[in-house]
């Protein structure tokens, strides 16, 4: 059985927008760190392959259960639970007692460092990851997210304080583009219940996404950024509000 990653804390003031909420992009921090110390953890972090091989989150799925406000104390926990194709996969939970605040489900490639072509798992995992099929999985299939027309777009100009350790835009950074044009479709810091995001191509400092989103006839608002020249999507996502 593979071990699970714990950690406890406490959600601070700087995290929540209005209403003391937490924000998208501080949840996303949250998530995306305790996937890279449960993956040092496990030896195979973003330091393990001798720099010849690196992770992407190519689609992430988390539905929150209960607010998430400031001042609550928490254990976030995470694990992985085998593969899916080309896809790591990876869980997480965060819990209050004996309830549960958020239930997510990412799925990772490992991409080669110099060809940027994904590789298969199952030649680069221990079984002891690749193989495991303890914990519960949340959600089982993250697909596609088809695209809805997007009538106005907001520039973000991409900068250093945007980038990640492997040089490209930081999966967290997506959740204020899309936290902003939630806001603006809803008129007020938006109280996110569901949401995915697919990661589609990535971004670099000093390039700039245009991002905006629209409400679909289901009721969830979908949201993408395009490159300058409207050729490019880097990512989109489909959020449920309150």
């Amino acid at each position: 059985m593979i071990p699970v990653y714990r950690t406890e804390k406490i959600i601070q003031h700087h995290e929540c927008g209005a209403g003391g909420i937490l924000k998208m992009k501080d949840m996303l921090d949250y998530l995306q760190d305790v996937a890279g110390h449960h993956a040092d953890e496990l030896g195979v972090g973003l330091n393990s392959f001798g720099h010849k091989m690196f992770w992407v989150l190519s689609r992430l799925r988390v539905a929150v259960d209960a607010d998430l406000a400031v001042d609550t104390p928490f254990t976030l926990e995470t694990y992985p639970t085998g593969t899916n194709l080309l896809f790591a996969v990876r869980q997480y939970a965060m819990k209050r007692d004996d309830k549960t605040l958020l239930r997510g489900t990412s799925y990772w490639l490992m991409l080669d460092a110099e060809s940027f072509r994904p590789l298969k798992p199952l030649d680069h995992l221990p079984p002891l990851i690749r193989d495991t099929q303890d914990g519960e999985q949340f959600f089982r299939d993250l697909g596609k997210i088809q695209k809805t027309d997007v009538a106005e777009r907001r520039p973000y100009r991409i900068s250093w304080s945007d980038i990640d350790e492997v040089g490209h835009l930081n999966n967290a950074v997506y959740g204020r583009f899309i936290y902003d044009a939630v806001g603006e479709i809803t008129g007020g810091a938006p109280q996110i219940r569901e949401f995915q995001i697919n990661y589609n191509h990535q971004v670099l400092n000093g390039e700039t996404v245009f991002c905006g989103g629209a409400r679909r006839d289901d009721g969830w608002i979908y949201v993408d950024g395009l490159s300058e020249d409207g050729k490019t999507c880097s990512f989109q996502a489909i959020v449920k509000t309150e």
